[in-house]
């Protein structure tokens, strides 16, 4: 096992290469190429106590980490780009084929603060857990002029709670995009997968991909959302936000949201299901309260069923328009919403099936398009909470048997 707690390891603008294994094998001499897949078993790394792994400088360095599982515990990994370079195109790139666990404000950034690009962040693991206001992302401060890097994970499950993975901008430069590939994606307590563009950079685009499901449920101890945001506060444009899953599920005020407060058009929002998309208590919008709003497609295998449940568009010049398809499109206390004073604002639903509450609401400034067996007067009623007796169900001389309490026989028969 490989430990550091509370010491620093500093090379800057260098490359600082940790590898933990815990069978015999050669490590490859050239550290441009570092491997470790002549090893039967790999070690575990742990981070703790304030630790700190550091390859900034004036075009910041790469930090590289191989081996089983990884704990970082209150510590930190950063490869910041300073002055008028570029840093290295991986600023951080860590492959472990256990568990990664990211905890109790731990840190893996690549942040830029002058006119050079910063790395990009790549995370390979068996399963990975970031946790407790702990931050996984490259930010371009205020008066930095470069871009920021992009930010890949790659791993069998990915659970947030309480923390963050970003990409953000305060300067001209552009947001990097974040790339997340996985079985099981989870976002709880709060938990926010976000790129922002604060000044007249743009925001990068967000693109989770997972086998099984997407599952955002919940906010933190001050009301903060769990969720995924596109946010555009300057003059730059926000980025897009693409969910594909099998089920994608929204729970108790969670929410995917593309917005912009500046001058900028909002980002639009792609969510493909192979079955189900659920919404229970969530809300997915696009809103720029200056520009144009950003447009909503929804498309499900199966079934797309909100409860207490939004989907709007709002914004004051184009676009803002809702598109839905599916086979089952139930709304129960929902609303789907455009709000467009321009061009756009359209609401097309496209499915064999359309069920909506009394209580639910179609709302469109635009053109409203429902190509679907519907009945928008009330055709959803919840089941009543009466039980039947099931001696009521059977024929009389079974009823009377069953009421008896004797035991009774079935017998098949084939055909004359």
């Amino acid at each position: 096992m490989c430990r550091s707690g509370g010491g620093k390891l500093q090379a800057s603008s260098g490359q600082i290469t940790i590898a933990s294994v815990a069978s015999a094998g050669e490590v490859q001499v050239n550290i441009t190429d570092f491997t470790v897949d002549t090893f039967e078993r790999l070690g575990a790394i742990k981070l703790s106590d304030l630790a700190l792994l550091d390859a900034s400088g004036n075009g910041g360095g790469t930090v590289v980490i191989r081996g089983g599982n990884l704990l970082i515990d209150n510590s930190f990994i950063s490869a910041t780009t300073q002055g008028n370079r570029n840093g290295a195109s991986i600023g951080i790139d860590i492959h472990v084929t256990g568990d990664m666990v990211v905890t109790n404000g731990a840190s893996i950034t690549t942040d830029g603060f002058g006119v050079g690009r910063g790395g990009d962040i790549r995370i390979t693991a068996g399963s990975m857990e970031v946790s407790n206001n702990s931050v996984i992302g490259p930010r371009a401060f205020f008066g930095s002029t470069g871009d920021t890097g992009d930010v890949e994970i790659t791993t069998g499950s990915l659970q947030v709670d309480s923390a963050s993975i970003l990409t953000e901008t305060g300067g001209s430069g552009s947001a990097g995009d974040i790339v997340i590939k996985a079985g099981q994606v989870t976002l709880t307590g709060g938990a926010q997968i976000s790129s922002s563009a604060l000044g007249t950079g743009s925001g990068g685009t967000i693109t989770i991909t997972a086998t099984d499901s997407v599952t955002i449920a919940g906010h933190d101890s001050e009301g903060r959302s769990s969720g995924l945001f596109s946010n555009a506060e300057g003059s730059g444009a926000g980025g897009d936000i693409t969910v594909q899953a099998s089920n994608v599920q929204l729970t108790d005020g969670a929410v995917i949201s593309a917005t912009s407060a500046g001058e900028g058009n909002a980002g639009t929002i792609f969510i493909m299901t192979e079955e189900t998309f659920r919404s229970d208590h969530g809300l997915v919008t696009t809103e720029a309260r200056q520009a144009g709003g950003g447009n909503i497609q929804l498309t499900a295998g199966s079934f797309v069923d909100l409860l207490d449940s939004q989907i709007n568009a709002i914004g004051i010049a184009s676009e803002g328009n809702i598109m839905i398809a599916s086979k089952f499109l139930i709304l129960e206390d929902s609303e789907l919403l455009t709000n467009v004073l321009g061009s756009g604002g359209n609401i097309r639903l496209v499915a064999d099936l359309f069920l909506a509450s009394s209580e639910s609401r179609v709302v469109a400034s635009g053109v409203l398009d429902i190509q679907a067996v519907t009945n928008l007067s009330g055709t959803l009623a919840p089941l009543s909470q009466a039980f039947v007796s099931a001696g009521a169900l059977l024929r009389e001389p079974c009823a009377v048997r069953l009421r008896g309490g004797q035991t009774s026989s079935l017998v098949f028969r084939g055909r004359e």
